[in-house]
């Protein structure tokens, strides 16, 4: 008894944690569903209005924290929720893996562009209303009007997109890595051409992912995805909404993330270069938040996780071990 009881704690711990895998999902739905198999079952309305509701809110309801003062469902009604996300993650393959096309009459349309400078952020609002903040050293290529069947822009750096909602006109972001396909929602992309790596993160709503030689992957409200460049692999991971964009902020979060990508978003914020005397270094992993603070600390903070020594040098920062 004490074995199953430590067995279901690891797992719940994993689940809030966004490791769990399906399989341990799908354990969990059934552990639950004994607990309470017969409340009433939910309404297909309540279900769909479920569905919507970020991943966030749904953990809530698994997990309620002590003293929070919201209304608590059954067991039953959870397991309705969790079985509607499952739906959304399989569903719809269809319309998020179709390849995009750029026709001719798309090819002669004038695209307008702006650009971002090391240290800088714009904000765009589109023709449909869809908001858009660019970071530092980014471009964005957008259309002064959408087509009737979708809305498409071009991006080459890092934005996060507030998409108005249009269930009959797509909105598509194209990368040199990536193609991002949503119908409103809100979500951060970062693929900067010169990076080894990418990655999209949803803050709300649902969003497929792709690449030309990789097939599509679903995500939703609190799931990120990264893309290695070289081998073309995805790896999904959670992440807490609050966190997603956080650079808006001037909030920089790192999670196993190597110091080579560190070093060339620090780059891009403070206007400098990095220079490295042992290569090995690039790929050591590293967590690491930044908060608004100096180059200065944020250096000190890097060197004593990384274990190496560095040195400023004007514009440049040589780090060695």
């Amino acid at each position: 008894m004490q074995d199953e009881k430590e067995y279901i704690a690891e797992l719940l711990k994993r689940y809030r944690q966004g490791l769990a895998t399906d399989e341990e999902k799908t354990w969990i739905a059934q552990w639950l569903y004994k607990l309470d198999a017969l409340e009433q079952s939910p309404t297909n309305e309540f279900v769909e209005q479920q569905r919507e509701r970020s991943k966030e809110e749904l953990k809530a309801y698994f997990f309620p924290v002590a003293n929070r003062h919201k209304k608590i469902f059954s067991i039953t009604s959870i397991l309705a929720v969790a079985a509607s996300i499952l739906l959304v993650m399989f569903a719809g393959w269809w319309y998020f893996k179709q390849p995009s096309t750029i026709t001719e009459t798309a090819q002669s349309i004038v695209l307008n562009e702006v650009k971002t400078a090391a240290g800088q952020m714009k904000r765009i609002t589109l023709s449909d209303g869809t908001q858009i903040v660019l970071n530092n050293k980014s471009s964005l290529k957008y259309p002064t009007h959408f087509t009737d069947s979708t809305r498409q822009v071009y991006l080459d750096g890092e934005a996060f997109f507030e998409v108005s909602r249009n269930t009959k006109q797509p909105f598509i972001v194209e990368s040199n890595s990536l193609h991002v396909r949503v119908l409103g929602t809100s979500f951060n992309v970062r693929s900067y051409k010169e990076d080894h790596s990418a990655t999209v993160s949803v803050a709300t709503g649902k969003v497929g992912v792709s690449t030309l030689q990789n097939r599509g992957q679903l995500l939703v409200s609190g799931g990120e995805i990264l893309l290695d460049k070289r081998s073309d692999r995805f790896t999904k991971s959670g992440i807490s909404s609050k966190d997603i964009g956080s650079w808006q902020q001037g909030r920089l979060i790192f999670k196993d993330e190597k110091l080579s990508e560190i070093t060339a978003q620090l780059a891009r914020k403070f206007n400098i270069q990095f220079e490295y005397k042992n290569p090995e270094l690039k790929e050591k992993a590293l967590n690491l938040r930044i908060e608004n603070q100096p180059l200065s600390t944020i250096l000190k903070a890097l060197s004593i996780s990384g274990e190496f020594q560095y040195q400023k040098n004007g514009d440049t920062i040589v780090l060695w071990k």
